[in-house]
This record gives C-alpha cells, structure tokens and sequence, in this order.
C-alpha cells in the first residue's frame, strides 16, 4: 500500500503542478508511478470539464473559453509535455542521425522549428477550441481524450525500447513494476475508449482509431528516428494524441 501511495504522490508531483510532498525516487516510489499517469488525466478532465460548465453558466466569450481551453492542460502539466513537442520538433527537424537527433533533445536551447511547432499547435488548439465551444456537446469525450493519451504514454514508456540507458523514460522504466503498468494502461485506455464510443458512436470510434493510428505511427518514428522511445518523445506523443481528440470532438459536434 505504501508503493502505492508513493506512487501516485510521485506522478502527481512530477505530471502536474499540484503541490505534493517530496519523495526520494527509488524502487518503492516509482513502482506503480507510471499506474497513476493515466490518474493525472482524470484530473486534468475536471478541470476542463468545470471550465466549460463555468463558461456555459456565465455566457464567456468564445475566444476567451478557447484560449483557455487550450492553455488548462499546458498550465496544469506545468508545460512537461509541451517541452517535448518542443524539443522533438526540433530533433525532427534537424534531419540528422539518430545519435545527433538524441543530443538535440537534451539540448537546452530552443531552436527555430521548435517555435514554429509549438505556436502552431497551440493556435490549432485554439481553433479548433472555439469551433468546439460553438458545439460543446461532446465535452464528456474531449475529456477522456486526456485520460487516452496518458494511457498511451504510460503503455508506451514501459513497452517500447528506449533510445537511451539514461533520462526520464528510462527512470520511470527501469523502476516499474511493467507488468502491472502494462495493465493498469490498457484498462485505463479501453476505458477510455468505451467512453468515447458511448457518449458518441461514430465520433467516438473515430476518435479512438485515431489516436491508435498515431500510436502505431509514433512507434514508427520513435525506432527508425531516434532508435527507441525518451521522455520528450513520450511528451510528444501525448501533445498530438490530444490535439487530434479536440480536433474530432470540434468536427463531430457539427453533426
């Protein structure tokens, strides 16, 4: 039990902003962290869920719902995730091999196409944000993307090789308990899943398929780009799980 908790004060503390007591990471803390990733989207789902009631309730402008609505998830992560879309961005961009590629993502600095990614996907957030509001009917389903995503990253960092013996993927790896993150994941994400599917069937599966696909696809880039999975790359990978559910919860609300 007390792996557990540890756990769970261990991806909360590392996964988002909320304020939790400092544990030293070690075998019995970071045993079943990865277990509680999936958890931190649950939160994070509140939060966006309670701003569109607050939004709703109190007529808010559009612009300022969407603004906010793509930032919440940034704000709420403490920017983790939106660091490795950066800096894969600029990893992809380079064009160089793997090992060139694995220096630029421990690379401080940020580089050009590492901006230009990251304003465009947070405009495309904020697009597809104020479509979304003017049908905000499947707001239960954009919030289990964020749930889906983390499911799909937690699944990823104790499945697929890791580019590196060194790094955050492979402190969150090499200490799981991989067998019980394998399931705990999965179940989080056909939950997640089922959800979706209910509240919308044919949205629903769309968006399901969609965010497999890109699975299926960063796999492939993660391998034959950078030789294995980091936790910029992990970071990624959730960005773009997310975006592509906003994007099908904005279009199928239009139906």
């Amino acid at each position: 039990m007390k792996s557990v908790l540890s756990g769970l004060v261990t991806a909360l503390s590392m996964y988002s902003v909320f304020p939790m007591p400092q544990l030293e990471w070690n075998q019995h803390t970071m045993k079943y962290a990865m277990c509680f990733f999936p958890f931190v989207g649950i939160v994070v789902s509140a939060f966006v869920y309670l701003w569109v009631w607050i939004c709703g309730f109190f007529s808010l402008n559009t612009a300022l719902a969407a603004v906010v609505l793509a930032l919440l998830p940034v704000l709420l992560s403490g920017g983790i995730h939106l660091d490795g879309l950066i800096d894969t961005s600029d990893a992809l961009s380079s064009h160089q091999p793997a090992e060139r590629k694995l220096e630029i993502l421990k690379d401080s600095h940020v580089g050009a196409f590492g901006v230009i990614i990251c304003v465009s996907y947070l405009l495309l957030c904020f697009g597809f944000g104020m479509q979304f509001f003017d049908h905000p009917q499947l707001i239960l389903l954009l919030c289990l993307g964020y749930v889906l995503s983390r499911g799909y990253s937690a699944l990823a960092v104790v499945s697929f090789r890791l580019a590196r013996d060194t790094g955050l993927a492979h402190a969150f790896c090499g200490q799981a308990d991989k067998t019980v993150v394998k399931a705990t994941s999965l179940l989080y994400i056909l939950a997640a899943s089922a959800g979706m599917i209910l509240i919308d069937p044919m949205t629903g599966c769309i968006a399901v398929a969609a965010a497999f696909l890109w699975l299926l696809l960063f796999r492939r880039i993660c391998y034959s780009k950078f030789g294995g999975l980091t936790g910029d790359l992990a970071g990624y990978s959730l960005c773009i799980t997310e975006l592509l559910v906003l994007i099908v919860a904005a279009v199928g609300g239009l139906a």
